[in-house]
């Protein structure tokens, strides 16, 4: 991802806050969120791979409207490096949307797609790169200001060598409003 995509995603996304600050106001909610995962990769023209590694991360996901969220989230990953047998640190930022196409209003589980940028440090060995990320995601509401949920993005290294990552994760997340 080139600064200029970088810069246009950003500005994306503080177009879509001011919009839901503007408009109706936020939609009613902003998750905390805990988790923790696996990182599997898919290893074409890496110059360290690695072995799958468990991950856990923090974030935060804000309701911009009925069917649309922006997310930020930080996590960090333990892998086996396959050449020196070392564990390896992969700490990912992201920072995207999640996309409720069927979202029904008061239901305690929805589907969302999540989309966005990410910067990647660790996965290349010695190298931090640029990433955008896309996958399936799943919300529970499991109580009456907290739940679960599940996501699977995968991550694609924004340079010409595409490096894939999936990083499921089973995350537990408190709501305030």
């Amino acid at each position: 991802m080139t600064a200029m995509t970088t810069r246009t995603l950003t500005a994306l996304l503080t177009a879509l806050l001011i919009f839901g600050l503007a408009g109706d106001g936020w939609a009613g909610r902003v998750d905390g969120e805990l988790g923790v995962g696996v990182l599997m990769g898919f290893e074409s023209g890496s110059n360290r791979p690695t072995d799958p590694g468990l991950s856990y991360g923090i974030g935060v996901a804000g309701e911009l409207s009925e069917r649309l969220d922006f997310e930020l989230g930080f996590t960090k990953a333990e892998a086996r490096d396959r050449g020196e047998g070392d564990l390896r640190k992969i700490e990912t930022i992201n920072l995207g949307l999640r996309w409720y196409p069927w979202a029904t209003p008061g239901a305690p589980a929805a589907l969302y797609f999540a989309f966005g940028g990410a910067r990647v440090s660790g996965l290349e060995l010695g190298e931090t790169r640029n990433a955008y990320y896309l996958g399936p995601g799943m919300r529970f509401q499991a109580g009456e200001s907290s739940g679960f949920g599940l996501r699977v993005p995968m991550f694609i290294n924004a340079n010409k060598d595409s490096n894939g990552r999936v990083m499921a994760q089973l995350n537990w997340f408190t709501q305030f409003k």
